[in-house]
């Protein structure tokens, strides 16, 4: 997508979502309903394709680097940055991340 190449993250929620969040506000100040069981309802179905997603990430990721992947934390960005990124260098810095790391995982 094009946004990717030019923004980040952060620059997509000031974009977009803090916006979206000051419309729904507007709108039930002005008297019009948001339909919040509605909402409850998506984020329910949300919560529901994350986990879905992320057994299907992982079970990719086991695929790539064997069991290990089945226990990669996707919360932390120190261990998808080296499975995604370890031995390329930053576009920014040329630096070089570690090719590999070791982590300690519960069994």
């Amino acid at each position: 997508m094009a946004w990717i190449d030019r923004y980040n993250l952060m620059e997509y929620y000031h974009m977009h979502m803090r916006p979206f969040r000051a419309l729904l506000a507007d709108l039930e100040q002005c008297g019009i309903l948001v339909a919040t069981n509605y909402l409850a309802d998506v984020e329910v179905q949300a919560r529901k394709d994350r986990v879905e997603h992320v057994a299907t990430f992982k079970r990719w990721a086991a695929g790539e680097i064997g069991p290990d992947g089945l226990a990669m934390n996707l919360a932390s960005l120190v261990q998808l940055s080296t499975f995604l990124f370890g031995g390329g260098a930053n576009a920014k810095t040329q630096e070089c991340m570690e090719a590999a790391r070791v982590f300690k995982t519960p069994r």
